[in-house]
């Protein structure tokens, strides 16, 4: 399974840890999607480096023009999380592959995941933290055309950008193309109750979980950009 990491114009040195421990449990089908200006921070991994412009030839004019007319969070933070999505896809079509796995820049990953049975390869599987709310860190993608279906279905704003965040978790309660993995173990009715259980109903096809952020930030703490700015209202 080919593992797909992807940093646009801005610069994250924990993707450089992230492909070092991936390595280190013996992943060796590693791609980079990034600027070529940051081609050099790779040199000492013998991995695939792909650069956006291959894929969109107005990827920088937009860019830099995005963030000259914008005054936006995190230097364009929810513009870039929204619009890797599409350069994926575009990498993933052109390359005509499937059967990936795209983990954002800090999510470390703890099994091979030539060793983990994905459930459903039929598709996308992501991690929801709440009702509305899917945090994309870790995504099974079987194909590039179900990767389009669910971009082109990208609909919740905020501040001005598009939010991957809501738009994913909007599309799974409207969208028969996504499905959930367990973020931890199923608590039975308490979570039917709660109308959460989708959350956790496929832990016993894995027998172990997946973080969607919870269990990070308990453990490092949260960024102190997050914890001074407001929380947006997620779509409900």
């Amino acid at each position: 399974m080919r593992i797909i990491l992807v940093m646009l114009y801005n610069y994250q040195d924990y993707i450089l840890d992230n492909v070092q421990h991936l390595l280190n449990i013996g992943c060796k089908d590693i791609a980079v999607i990034t600027d070529k200006k940051f081609s050099k921070h790779f040199k000492n991994f013998n991995i695939p480096i792909e650069y956006p412009e291959n894929y969109d030839d107005k990827y920088l004019k937009n860019a830099n023009e995005y963030i000259k007319n914008k005054n936006s969070f995190r230097n364009g933070y929810w513009h870039f999380t929204s619009y890797r999505f599409t350069i994926l896809y575009l990498y993933m079509k052109k390359k005509n592959i499937g059967n990936i796995l795209h983990l954002e820049n800090d999510v470390l990953l703890y099994e091979n995941p030539d060793n983990i049975k994905w459930h459903d390869k039929s598709k996308i599987l992501i991690t929801m933290d709440t009702y509305g709310i899917c945090t994309p860190g870790i995504m099974y993608i079987p194909n590039p055309d179900i990767l389009k279906k669910l971009i082109d279905n990208f609909s919740v704003y905020y501040k001005g950008a598009l939010s991957d965040m809501a738009s994913i978790g909007k599309c799974y309660h409207e969208m028969d193309i996504l499905d959930t993995l367990p973020l931890f173990i199923n608590e039975g009715e308490y979570m039917k109750n709660k109308g959460t259980d989708f959350i956790v109903k496929n832990y016993k096809k894995y027998n172990y979980i997946f973080d969607a952020r919870a269990i990070g930030q308990f453990l490092g703490g949260k960024d102190f950009v997050h914890r001074v700015h407001q929380k947006y209202k997620p779509y409900i």
